[in-house]
């Protein structure tokens, strides 16, 4: 999903959850249809939701001492706390202090999913540690505990703002869809931003090993490349990155980029290796990738991701296969790209 002007604009802030809860507390407000539909979702997520409720977003400090949006009836009790979070940690209020001091409210925490199995433990822990009641675990399903006469649960964001986008799509309600895939686009960016809780199979041997094996496929395949006379790579070299490792091979006249990189296998999860592809080589300098080479790219129907200045195309592994067959079935698509690309003037497709 492409980042919004709101989902950048709240992600240079210390606190993005503030700019989501307040976008969320918005669209109650302004979307009756929106409103409509997170209640539903909140009772069938087995928290107690009277009707109607009004939304009113909380002023906050650093100390968290009061719940994001509070949902009141129409006799002005506070029925419904939400809390929204994505990384940052609990407050030294939640959840026990929101709980004792509303005792009439049940609470929700709205968190990413990514986070639901740590938070959740973390929250009944805090509960069992307090004076509160032992939470009866009804509903691992929805986390959700009862805690003497409250309800505390835990609803993930994207949940929510796919029920109250359809809510809002079903009422032709047009405003609130767009604010709420603006709201979308955000949630999406601090999941795969977020630092995600380690497991011990992650922390193996076999994790370092596999690393060592992309290294080990970039080179097979720019050796396969060099072997072949497809590519060049004098005056080259390897380079690592922050995000991988690869190297760099003249292909055809066009510079190219055969690499492992992390940070795109995270974004797109497509593939952990990559062939990038730039423009012509001219002056012993590479220019940035054209239109035109996106345009026989996708003519040739070969996947690909364009940045500014690469197209970026991710080799597919084949899984269940031995290395050579892995490096053989990657170095067909590179081909396959390779032959794609516009033929390139004598001039420009000379050796830097």
């Amino acid at each position: 999903m492409t980042a919004s002007v709101f989902s950048q604009l709240a992600m240079t802030q210390r606190h993005p959850e503030n700019a989501a809860t307040q976008a969320l507390s918005f669209i109650l407000e302004r979307s009756p249809a929106a409103r409509q539909a997170l209640e539903q979702f909140l009772v069938r997520s087995g928290v107690r939701v009277p009707s109607p409720l009004r939304y009113v977003l909380e002023e906050q400090d650093e100390s968290g001492s009061r719940p994001d949006i509070c949902g009141r009836d129409e006799a002005d009790r506070d029925c419904v706390l939400l809390e929204g979070k994505f990384w940052a940690g609990l407050t030294e209020n939640q959840p026990v202090n929101y709980l004792k001091t509303w005792p009439g409210a049940d609470l929700v925490f709205i968190a990413p999913a990514l986070r639901r199995e740590t938070l959740w433990a973390e929250l009944l822990h805090l509960v069992e540690d307090s004076l509160l009641p032992l939470p009866e675990r009804e509903d691992a399903t929805h986390c959700r505990a009862v805690i003497g006469t409250q309800v505390m649960a835990l609803v993930s964001w994207r949940a929510v703002v796919d029920a109250m986008e359809g809510g809002a799509r079903d009422a032709s309600d047009h405003e609130a869809v767009a604010d709420l895939r603006q709201l979308s686009t955000l949630c999406e960016q601090m999941d795969t931003t977020a630092f995600l809780p380690l497991h011990a199979e992650e922390l193996t041997r076999n994790t370092g090993r596999r690393i060592l094996q992309f290294c080990d496929i970039v080179e097979s395949l720019t050796s396969r490349a060099v072997a072949t006379g497809v590519g060049q790579v004098d005056g080259l070299r390897a380079t690592p990155q922050r995000t991988g490792w690869g190297k760099y091979v003249q292909v055809r006249g066009y510079g190219c980029f055969i690499e492992w990189n992390a940070e795109r296998w995270s974004r797109y999860g497509i593939s952990p290796i990559w062939l990038c592809i730039k423009g012509p080589v001219r002056d012993g300098g590479w220019d940035r990738r054209s239109e035109a080479t996106l345009r026989a790219l996708a003519a040739a129907k070969i996947e690909f991701r364009p940045d500014a200045e690469w197209a970026l195309v991710p080799l597919r592994l084949k899984l269940h296969a031995e290395r050579d067959a892995v490096v053989e079935h990657a170095y067909a698509q590179i081909l396959g790209a390779i032959k794609a690309l516009p033929e390139l003037p004598p001039a420009a497709a000379s050796t830097p």
